[in-house]
């Protein structure tokens, strides 16, 4: 079922360009409304007419309108929008204006969907105006719980004759705009033209935080705020984190995230449902560690003062393992890697990162998960290519629903005490070998000095994961030389050779 909401809007900005309606429209010529992208916050442009050069369409009583709104042979216009991929919501945006200085104009409007994208076949969402003697002139209209590729028709119409002026645009909305239409906490998010309707600034968290209301700051005016809801229940692990990620936003108003956690009795009313916590922010901002009793909860997410942000939960908010310990170790040229957990809720694998940075990862395994709520599990893991230096490593857990979290990470050195060999020595010919075996795949850096210190050859050498090299070394005269070798940057190993 598709979920409704109207309200009356008094401030009405134009965006884009303008195009005009056209006399004479049915359903089937409606004026296709346009999005500059398919992304949350996408609006179309406005387009503009006048009742007086518009006709009468003959589509009969949508219904539902309300006294004396709808009434037949009445001039109208149409225009149409399709619910782009990825979205679920669109907003009218609808304004009757410039019939005259004394002159009022009673407006009616009504929103149908297109069965099977058929402008024949038209099935009414809602339909409104206000007939009254001092009526509304601005309506915002939104509908949710669509489908990507949905059409909807929009028609409007005046009740009295009056030639007035009607402006109307669309608007992609975020489907979670209303408490009704609230999302599971996932994925990406933003509240770009989420609206403030029935989200009263009384809701704001009281003053408590020695200073601020919220961690962070102060939780300020609510704008444009989106839901999100979650359950905790006897297998959820104890404390609870929730994490928002590469918070983004815009200028308008604080320029912050505002986030808070509270009970959910499906009121929809944050009024009279409990805070629990809240955090004010950009970059990563989050709440907990916090311990929940069992039950429904919201997360309501709104622009401070009306910033527009957008972000990522990419750290799950209900932690699907607890780590008791990750430690590792290198023996015998290789890297022993072992972890445990006291808990899993709804774990899937764990990937096993490497770095030789400790920024860029690279993965180089994975373990199914093995255990579930309550249960200690023991996991284990070989890394046969250590390099010479520092190795960092990280797990990262994914959940049954694709969401993850990452470990810590630890630094293990290898510190190899010298190549494995180093042939023939003394030199003999022109030809040295060197054994170098547990080198990272990469280009290995060589220099090679006399016993004065004078450089002799100083080259890189396209490893291609062999475990010999051979170096050329003509007309080498009699003494002692010292070698220098690494990988990647990395000064590995010195020694010397004899000629």
């Amino acid at each position: 079922m598709h979920a409704i909401h109207n309200y009356i809007f008094t401030v009405f900005t134009l965006l884009l360009f303008q195009a005009n309606l056209v006399a004479q429209q049915t359903p089937c010529t409606a004026l296709p409304l346009t999005f500059a992208s398919s992304d949350c916050g996408a609006v179309s442009s406005v387009v503009t007419g006048n009742f007086g050069a518009a006709t009468a369409s003959g589509l009969g009583d949508p219904g539902g309108c309300g006294s004396g709104v709808f009434s037949n042979g009445r001039n109208d216009y149409f225009v149409s929008a399709v619910v782009p991929a990825d979205q679920q919501g669109i907003r009218f945006q609808m304004t009757w204006s410039g019939c005259g200085l004394f002159c009022v104009s009673n407006p009616g409007w009504a929103v149908y969907i297109a069965n099977a994208g058929n402008c024949n076949n038209l099935t009414p969402l809602i339909c409104g105006g206000d007939d009254s003697f001092s009526p509304s002139s601005s309506f915002d209209v939104s509908i949710t719980s669509l489908q990507p590729g949905d059409l909807l028709i929009a028609r409007v119409w005046e009740t009295d004759n009056q030639d007035s002026d009607i402006e109307i645009q669309a608007v992609v909305i975020p489907p979670n705009d209303f408490c009704s239409d609230a999302l599971p906490l996932q994925g990406t998010g933003c509240n770009y033209q989420a609206s403030d309707l029935g989200e009263p600034d009384s809701w704001a968290p009281n003053q408590s935080m020695a200073g601020n209301n919220c961690a962070g700051g102060d939780w300020s005016s609510n704008e444009n705020g989106v839901w999100y809801t979650f359950t905790v229940d006897a297998t959820t692990p104890q404390p609870i984190s929730i994490q928002i990620l590469n918070v983004v936003c815009d200028n308008t108003g604080g320029g912050n995230m505002q986030m808070g956690i509270w009970t959910n009795s499906n009121s929809c009313d944050l009024g009279i449902e409990t805070l629990v916590e809240c955090a004010v922010g950009v970059g990563n901002v989050a709440v907990g560690p916090m311990n929940l009793a069992l039950g429904d909860y919201y997360l309501f997410v709104d622009g401070n003062a009306g910033a527009n942000c957008e972000w990522e939960f990419e750290s799950q908010e209900i932690l699907p393992i607890e780590l008791s310990r990750f430690s590792g170790k290198i023996e015998q040229q290789q890297t022993f890697l072992d972890w445990s957990t006291s808990s899993e809720h709804n774990n899937d694998y764990f990937e096993v990162l490497h770095s030789i940075n400790g920024t860029d990862f690279a993965v180089i395994g994975e373990q199914p998960a093995l255990g579930g709520p309550g249960q200690l599990q023991t996991y284990s893991f070989l890394h046969p290519r250590p390099i010479p230096g520092e190795n960092y490593y990280r797990l990262k857990q994914v959940d049954q629903d694709g969401r993850f979290t990452f470990s810590r990470i630890i630094a293990l050195s290898y510190k190899k005490s010298s190549i494995l060999e180093v042939y023939p020595n003394p030199l003999v010919g022109e030809t040295l070998f060197f054994d170098v075996e547990g080198f990272d795949p990469a280009n290995i850096e060589l220099k090679i000095t006399d016993s004065a210190g004078r450089l002799v050859i100083a080259e890189t050498i396209n490893y291609k994961n062999q475990s010999t090299i051979q170096v050329e070394l003509p007309g080498l005269s009699r003494g002692i030389y010292f070698y220098s070798i690494g990988s990647g940057g990395i000064h590995a190993h010195n020694g010397k050779f004899v000629r």
